[in-house]
């Protein structure tokens, strides 16, 4: 009776560690969902950094052109609504001062996300609990009388 009884603990033990396991594999900090939310944060950056790359590709050659062509930094100064001495500023109401102007953003910056993984201490209380109902299914008076009753009596009793 001890020895069923020593059994059945090791039997609910088992299947809690094993449900640790199997929580960690999956759900853990360390596990599979973690691994694919890491997996798309960093496709989605390289996507982020090819795009501030290019951007930045582009931002260099209008730099070199303003250094290399002293009218180009005029234009752009009147592009911003600077005036050369002696010019008046006349203002055209419904009239859009950007239209036809393209500027340049500088990219959008993705922020590193941790994914939020099960905690291993929630993952060990699931454990703990399933173990608990393992074992208290094991030991319900029900289930041990039907297990006397469907084993044969040796003694003929």
């Amino acid at each position: 009776m001890r020895s069923s009884r020593l059994a059945t603990l090791f039997v609910a033990l088992y299947i809690g560690v094993a449900a640790y396991c199997l929580l960690s594999v999956i759900a853990g900090p360390a596990g599979i969902f973690a691994y694919r939310e890491l997996a798309l944060r960093k496709d989605a950056m390289a996507l982020n950094m090819d795009s501030l790359g290019s951007t930045n590709a582009s931002l260099r050659a209008e730099l070199d052109a303003l250094r290399s062509d002293p009218d180009r930094a005029g234009r752009e100064a009147r592009a911003l609504g600077y005036l050369s001495p002696g010019e008046t500023a006349l203002v055209v109401a419904g009239d859009d001062p950007g239209r036809g102007q393209h500027r340049l953003d500088s990219g959008s910056v993705l922020k590193a996300k941790a994914p939020v993984p099960l905690s291993d201490a929630f993952i060990k209380e699931i454990s703990f609990l399933i173990g608990l109902v393992s074992l208290g299914i094991s030991l319900a008076p029900g289930r041990s009388s039907r297990n006397r009753s469907a084993s044969p009596n040796p003694t003929g009793l």
